[in-house]
């Protein structure tokens, strides 16, 4: 047993660092990303109502569609890391 431990954590530390590597998200996680892009698009929506509606002024308006920008591009990023991930991986499974 002393010896099963440590090589399932090696094992399970090499699995782990190849998922973070390729960087691929699994399909749940790829349904997250999806729904946080549909909402953050919704929040931008709804603020530039707000602004238009002259609810919130130029500079909170500027300040909060600047980190809904920031947020989307993160996601999209994400989105870009994950479809490199699977093709890397697709291809790697087509050369064997």
């Amino acid at each position: 047993m002393g010896v099963v431990l440590p090589l399932h954590n090696v094992w399970h530390e090499r699995v782990q660092q190849g998922q973070r590597d390729s960087g691929a998200l699994k399909p749940k996680q790829i349904q997250d990303v999806k729904g946080a892009g549909r909402d953050l698009l919704r929040g931008m929506a709804r603020l530039d109502d707000a602004h238009n509606d002259g609810i919130i002024d130029e500079v909170t308006y500027q300040q909060r569609r600047q980190a809904y920008k920031d947020q989307l591009v993160e996601l999209v990023e994400q989105w870009q890391r994950s479809q490199a991930g699977q093709e890397a991986r697709d291809e790697r499974r087509g050369e064997m």
